[in-house]
């Protein structure tokens, strides 16, 4: 609540019906979360390049696209590659990956569903994808919607995060939000 924007926002969905609880969630360990990140996309991406690689040249795994990306750094990787080097590096087996993901699962699971049955709520609201990493350990559904700007002109998120297999709720959620903010500006750029 210390988000004057998101602020502003609950005090807008409280006026316009919606029940809001505040919480205050405790930290969720996140140990292990990078190499489950780096472990499923050197896993996944060696599959996406076996399975759709379209040309003889064309990339066939992460350290060809790594190679390939230095020959002109300013347009493949303005803001840098941390995320291939990370899956490069990564050294665990598929089972200490997959043994990583069953401990974050868990440890999202309670961390949300703490939350939802203490309080009986239906969405979890977060700013931008602040909750976006212990929402997808989880494998609770998240959708972000523009929320506002702030003052120097960059846009904020509304993030709903859902129970699991209630996408549809949260789908009606974002959409009732929708229409009652109504802060989403087209850039200036934006060519139709």
């Amino acid at each position: 609540m210390e988000d004057s924007l998101y602020r502003e926002t609950v005090i807008k969905l409280e006026e316009d019906g919606f029940h809001i609880e505040l919480i205050s969630p405790e930290n969720m360990d996140f140990s292990g979360f990078l190499e489950l990140l780096n472990g499923d996309m050197k896993r996944d991406l060696a599959s996406y390049f076996k399975e759709f690689k379209t040309k003889p040249k064309t990339s066939e795994n992460v350290k060809d696209v790594v190679e390939f990306n230095k020959t002109d750094s300013i347009n493949y990787i303005p803001y840098g590659q941390a995320r291939l080097d990370g899956i490069l590096a990564q050294n665990l087996s598929d089972e200490q990956v997959d043994s990583v993901r069953i401990n974050l699962l868990n440890a999202g699971k309670t961390y949300f569903e703490t939350h939802f049955k203490s309080h009986q709520l239906d969405a979890i609201l977060s700013i931008n994808n602040y909750h976006a990493g212990q929402a997808a350990v989880a494998k609770y559904p998240a959708i972000t919607v523009p929320m506002g700007y702030k003052n120097t002109g960059e846009p904020q998120g509304l993030t709903f995060i859902g129970k699991p297999n209630q996408e549809e709720l949260l789908l009606k959620l974002t959409y009732l939000f929708e229409k009652i903010e109504t802060k989403r500006q087209r850039p200036e750029k934006y060519i139709l």
